[in-house]
């Protein structure tokens, strides 16, 4: 059968429908996956000490906002989860999303960051977080990474830490003989131990039951967080010389991190660097704040003698060696990470 002029326009009709139609369902297919994707919700949960809960509990609806609604924060109070071991196995394992990480985290897990607890090196807060940040970027922080099962969001540290008396005044070098201090930052251990002190660990929640029964003598903490746990209920001093930075981060599990989009990642490193920014102020203030509670409870504000300012300057040559030494057993090439920090100390502050 031959075909008619008319007929063959619309086969050829047809066939072009058929072909366009074809490529239109494959680009809606297409399109379709990636768009079920973007609106997969993930819910991370979300560690947080006692101190600094309520700081980010404020910014969890940024956080969604900040990632199109596609993360959701599901928040802990991490001194509820179990030890300082646990909570370490259960961000690596994947089976804890998030964390602050900080000072009972870290002790003996990063050392490299202990540089900003050398006394009196970094000077304050703000030039401690500035130097975290110039560190990790020049790769010298390599336990904050996947190396170590961490993706770092971002760096926050605490107001500077003082030490809290329970009883005696700690104003001279001989008054730290003897006494018993919870302590646990390295360079806090050590100066305590030149001083005469013995140093023993003690989770944040009963540090308040140890100082009352007289099980410990004194801590070394931040105001803010001194507060948050009551110190100035049972203590009767507190030294004002800040000593050094607490450092923290928060961290996500890295099989946890594997899992999410890479724009989902890029959002949450951008927001959580800006919350960053608001800690930094926030600790600042709540600085402040706590030495004022401490002292209107009746606690006792007193500053370091002659005597105490040597030793402490003693130790602090004696501290720099003995880190560039630790880290050089460690594989770390530490006098290149003491002079990075000591340089761009240096040039921050002019």
């Amino acid at each position: 059968m031959t075909l008619s002029p008319s007929s063959h326009r619309l086969l050829r009709l047809r066939d072009r429908f058929s072909s366009v139609s074809s490529w239109w369902l494959t680009l809606v297919f297409m399109l379709a996956v990636p768009a079920a994707a973007a609106d997969e919700v993930y819910e991370l949960r979300f560690a947080v000490g006692t101190t600094d809960y309520d700081f980010y509990a404020q910014y969890v609806d940024r956080v969604a906002e900040a990632t199109d609604g596609r993360v959701q924060l599901k928040m802990y109070n991490k001194d509820s989860l179990g030890t300082s071991e646990d909570l370490w196995i259960m961000i690596q394992d994947g089976s804890l999303d998030m964390m602050e990480n900080s000072g009972d985290e870290i002790a003996g897990i990063h050392p490299v960051q202990q540089i900003c607890q050398i006394p009196f090196f970094v000077g304050d807060p703000t030039t401690a977080t500035a130097l975290l940040y110039a560190m990790y970027d020049e790769g010298l922080m390599p336990d904050w990474t996947a190396e170590n099962g961490l993706e770092t969001l971002c760096f926050t540290t605490t107001d500077m830490q003082r030490m809290a008396s329970a009883k005696k005044d700690i104003s001279s070098a001989d008054a730290f003989n003897g006494m018993i201090w919870r302590c646990m930052a390295d360079a806090g251990i050590q100066l305590l131990n030149k001083l005469g002190a013995t140093v023993t660990t003690v989770a944040p929640p009963d540090v308040y039951m140890s100082l009352e029964k007289g099980v410990i003598d004194g801590s070394v903490s931040s105001p803010s967080a001194m507060v948050a746990f009551a110190y100035q209920e049972v203590c009767s001093y507190l030294l004002m010389d800040g000593l050094w930075c607490g450092v923290n981060g928060i961290v996500v599990s890295a099989p946890v991190w594997e899992t999410l989009p890479e724009d989902v990642q890029e959002q949450l490193h951008t927001v959580f660097r800006e919350i960053a920014d608001d800690y930094l102020e926030y600790n600042l203030e709540a600085e402040q704040n706590g030495i004022k509670t401490m002292e209107e409870a009746g606690v006792e504000l007193i500053w370091a003698d002659d005597s105490l300012l040597d030793a402490a300057n003693e130790f602090v040559d004696e501290y720099a060696r003995t880190y560039i030494e630790n880290m050089n057993n460690l594989g770390y090439d530490g006098q290149a990470i003491y002079d990075f920090a000591e340089a761009f100390i240096g040039n921050l502050n002019g």
